[in-house]
């Protein structure tokens, strides 16, 4: 590695700092290091500094910084807030493990006293998925299927965001007398933004990994998200798929919903890892 890569900066060092005061001397990994490029493509991330063997352990991160919809449920004003949305029979709408993760990565953000706060802040404050793409882009995009898949995509995630607003207003409206203060629902509330939300969906479906809920979260914590949420058992995702099946005639349509599905599971089972989250820095293979 030339010495004009070695390059750290502020955030790099917190980052670290954080790690290490979480249980893990990140800095003391002999083949891995965490830098901020000079190549402007790879930004902050992680690079070797020495070869690399075939089936060679890089680097081993512990349990507690596996992030997944459990670390949500460590915050009370979260678990209220499902619960409360699980009880409005009136709502069409059914939230999931991943916008648990969601509206954890927003309120870690947004509170500079959380404990994950410097991970939030380590991530990049924008990408390129459709979410960031301007009328310009839409606009240049040169078949009309591709656009309108696109846009779609823009407007469904659109009235999510718009959804989530409106229930945290009900939900800071219904609680108003609680004895629960709901600090950091009410928190969310005056704080949230389309910008916010773009970023925490786009930081995890762009930087996340994918575990089993069994291997790192307890018995209790699935039976709350099977509550909250819904099962994830292999055997409803073969009945959901056989549904499909029976019920429809075209074999395109039929695999793009047997695709959803089973894309609607791998995702619940979404997780971020500080530090392994900057091996992915260069879309170059």
């Amino acid at each position: 590695m030339n010495n004009n890569e070695n390059n750290t900066d502020q955030i790099i060092n917190d980052l670290c700092d954080w790690i290490e005061a979480n249980g893990l001397n990140i800095k003391s990994n002999s083949k891995l290091k965490l830098i901020k490029s000079t190549k402007e493509e790879e930004g902050r991330c992680v690079k070797a500094v020495e070869d690399l063997g075939y089936d060679q352990v890089l680097v081993e991160m512990p349990n507690n910084f596996v992030v997944n919809y459990r670390f949500a449920f460590n915050v009370a004003d979260i678990v209220h807030f499902f619960k409360w949305h699980s009880t409005q029979t009136q709502s069409h709408h059914r939230f999931n493990r991943l916008d648990a993760i969601y509206f954890f990565l927003m309120i870690q953000r947004l509170d500079k006293q959380a404990n994950m706060n410097k991970f939030a802040e380590s991530m990049p404050t924008s990408y390129d998925t459709p979410e960031y793409f301007d009328q310009c882009v839409l606009d240049s995009m040169p078949h009309i299927s591709l656009r309108t898949t696109v846009t779609k995509r823009l407007d469904r995630f659109k009235r999510k965001y718009e959804l989530i607003v409106n229930l945290l207003d009900q939900f800071c409206f219904s609680t108003h007398d609680d004895s629960m203060p709901m600090l950091m629902m009410r928190l969310l509330r005056d704080h949230i933004s389309y910008d916010l939300y773009k970023w925490a969906f786009c930081s995890v479906n762009s930087r996340c990994f994918h575990l089993e809920e069994s291997d790192v979260c307890s018995r209790e914590e699935i039976e709350l998200a099977e509550s909250l949420f819904g099962k994830l058992a292999s055997d409803e995702y073969h009945h959901h798929n056989y549904h499909i099946m029976e019920t429809s005639n075209d074999p395109f349509d039929t695999y793009m919903r047997m695709k959803e599905r089973e894309d609607e599971i791998k995702n619940n089972l979404c997780c971020l890892v500080p530090f392994l989250d900057f091996l992915y820095h260069s879309y170059r293979p």
